[in-house]
């Protein structure tokens, strides 16, 4: 049966750690800095040392969509890292 008042107890835990809109637009005002950063380093930066882990290079002639650049990301870069992630939570269940 579900303890819908212990959902209700872990909701209201959680909510503080919830950023507001302000907070949420502060965090992504950080991010897209960040990114920004990193973009404009990419010139004098190596940016391609050949594929690895099996993942076939994107490159194409045309620009492609943000996303198709997106769901790329997701594919070979969340998962893995949720993988390692996974992985590392486990040896520290150990």
């Amino acid at each position: 049966m579900i303890d819908t008042g212990r959902i209700e107890a872990l909701a209201a835990a959680a909510r503080p750690l919830e950023p507001d809109a302000g907070a949420r637009a502060a965090l992504m005002k950080a991010v897209a800095a960040h990114a920004e950063r990193f973009l404009e380093s990419l010139p004098e930066r190596s940016t391609y040392h050949g594929s690895s882990g099996g993942v076939p290079p994107v490159f194409v002639e045309e620009p492609g969509t943000i996303e198709r650049a997106l769901a790329h990301v997701a594919e070979h870069i969340e998962e893995a890292l949720a993988a390692l992630a996974e992985a590392v939570g486990a040896l520290e269940a150990e």
